[in-house]
């Protein structure tokens, strides 16, 4: 049920981040369309595109992960054995755990320590901006929690035989 709630959740940030990469692409279209021919430029498309960019590449790293895309290091360890590439991948499952709670708690801290200030061109919070931190640090703990109990499972049948 739980794998099932997540490949919706999963799926759904991949549309959103679609909708962001378009909105980007469209907003600045626009500011050129603004500059080159009515000889105006708006001051906010810079500021929104930040933010998309900003959401992109955090969210977009989420997606990597679940996809198994990010960047690894497979040729020492496809070199070893089942067993030892497990135990690698329990290991480095807990260290990414440690350090997804870290960027939870410390982007929570962002939300809340810069909600009070505002984008100089748009006036929004700028909460807009860090939210993406302990949302999408939370996203990647729940898989690295998964991922986790995944290869736990895989280990211990592997002792077992």
């Amino acid at each position: 049920m739980l794998l099932r709630i997540k490949k919706i959740i999963d799926n759904a940030f991949m549309v959103y981040l679609g909708l962001i990469m378009f909105s980007m692409a469209a907003v600045v279209f626009m500011q050129v369309i603004a500059r080159y021919i009515f000889m105006n430029a708006f001051s906010w498309p810079g500021e929104m595109v930040r933010v998309g960019v900003v959401w992109t590449t955090f969210l977009g790293s989420y997606i990597a992960i679940v996809k198994k895309k990010e960047i690894r290091f497979g040729a020492l360890v496809n070199k070893l054995s089942e067993k030892w590439r497990l135990i690698l991948g329990v290991v480095g499952e807990v260290i990414a755990i440690f350090f997804l709670v870290v960027v939870v708690w410390q982007g929570w801290i962002f939300v809340v320590k810069f909600a009070k200030y505002k984008l100089p061109m748009t006036g929004f919070s700028r909460a807009i901006i860090y939210s993406v931190f302990p949302l999408g640090g939370f996203f990647m703990l729940v898989h690295a929690v998964i991922t986790l109990v995944d290869l736990m499972k895989k280990l211990i049948k592997q002792e077992d035989k």
